[in-house]
């Protein structure tokens, strides 16, 4: 069994302004074990940033507990507060890198200078700091440009310094808030590919904070869904993604702007000369790559089901390929049912919508 990294439990932050209270995080509970990339997604003002920045104590709670590698850093219940000294604090935020949207280095640095900054503070000699600057450098693919200042490099190099210099005192946990937002689509693939490379050998603990999905499903091995400070659904990528529970997650995931794109290319005109209770919409989500080839025929031959396909699509999460159809099943309801529970029992997940609901 892998071991627990990070244990928040019951996280409240809230914050005054201008004689109100503001809730950003509601109770809040995230476990992640070593080695995982761990997805935090919401939109703007979900609270993921902040309850993220709890893990480091950058964010004090307002309540809750902040356990790190087994070790209590923070815990207030019933109005006690314990937390560890600020020296000690010091130390354990070394075992903790962070990278962000705009990078935040030193523009009048080169790029080795930018890394050995993070490791001013540490007990290696000037030639021991310079060879472990260069030594991360060269892991992110930059060891050509140790001499170039920020201004020189895109988005993306510039990113890949900051990683380096997240990584200069050798944590077991990054935290990437939005570090891909700014980045155009081949400079965040690459970055992401990046902290996959990372996480595999090094055995790196990501947390990564983002709205974005396609992030999430390049690169996480589990995800939680933020909406107004408190975690709505959370799970393994893939069961996530599969089976989502929250009409947000669908939004997030995209299926609820595949279902428009569904209505839209259905041929309404040949549908709305069936009888409304002879042919509904399905979506089915199937994980692997045996599920979908059989499915039209086997339908018309057992259950007289009549499968047109309207569009569909093939992701790769983890490894896992997970497949979308957007078909309409026009035979009679009983027949339907049966066609629809034979589907389910396969593995394959159908979320169903009535043809009064698409017509209308």
């Amino acid at each position: 069994m892998a071991k627990q990294l990070i244990n928040l439990e019951n996280i409240n932050v809230s914050f005054d302004q201008a004689g109100n209270t503001v809730q950003a995080v509601k109770d809040a509970s995230l476990q992640v074990e070593q080695g995982e990339i761990y997805g935090v997604v919401g939109y703007s003002g979900a609270g993921k940033s902040t309850l993220v920045r709890v893990i480091n104590l950058l964010q004090l709670p307002t309540s809750g507990k902040v356990e790190i590698n087994g070790e209590v850093l923070f815990e207030k219940k019933d109005g006690v507060t314990k937390q560890i000294g600020t020296k000690e604090l010091r130390e354990k935020r070394r075992n903790i890198g962070m990278i962000f949207q705009h990078f935040n280095l030193l523009e009048e640095k080169t790029v080795i200078r930018n890394v050995e900054f993070a490791l001013k503070h540490s007990k290696k000699k000037e030639k021991e700091v310079t060879a472990q600057a260069l030594k991360l450098l060269k892991l992110v693919g930059l060891e050509d440009r140790k001499d170039f200042y920020p201004a020189q490099l895109s988005g993306g190099q510039q990113q890949r310094v900051a990683i380096a210099r997240a990584l200069a005192n050798d944590p077991d946990i990054l935290i990437s808030d939005e570090a891909t937002s700014a980045l155009d689509p081949k400079s965040t693939t690459q970055i992401l590919d990046l902290l996959k490379r990372l996480n595999k050998e090094l055995g790196l603990t990501i947390v990564l904070i983002t709205h974005q999905m396609e992030a999430v499903k390049q690169v996480a091995d589990k995800i939680a869904v933020m909406s107004s400070g408190e975690i709505i659904e959370r799970g393994e990528l893939v069961d996530v993604f599969t089976h989502p529970q929250k009409e947000l997650t669908k939004e997030l995931i995209g299926t609820q702007g595949e279902l428009k794109k569904a209505i839209h290319l259905l041929d309404k005109d040949a549908i709305q000369r069936l009888n409304h209770e002879e042919w509904e919409l399905a979506h089915l989500t199937y994980t692997g790559t045996n599920v979908v080839d059989p499915i039209a025929a086997k339908l018309y031959k057992d259950f007289d089901v009549e499968v047109s396909i309207i569009f569909g699509n093939v992701d790769e999460l983890r490894g896992t390929p997970v497949g979308t159809l957007f078909v309409t099943l026009k035979g009679a309801k009983d027949n339907r049912e049966k066609a629809i529970a034979y589907l389910k029992k396969a593995g394959v997940d159908v979320e169903e919508y009535s043809s009064r609901e698409v017509i209308a």
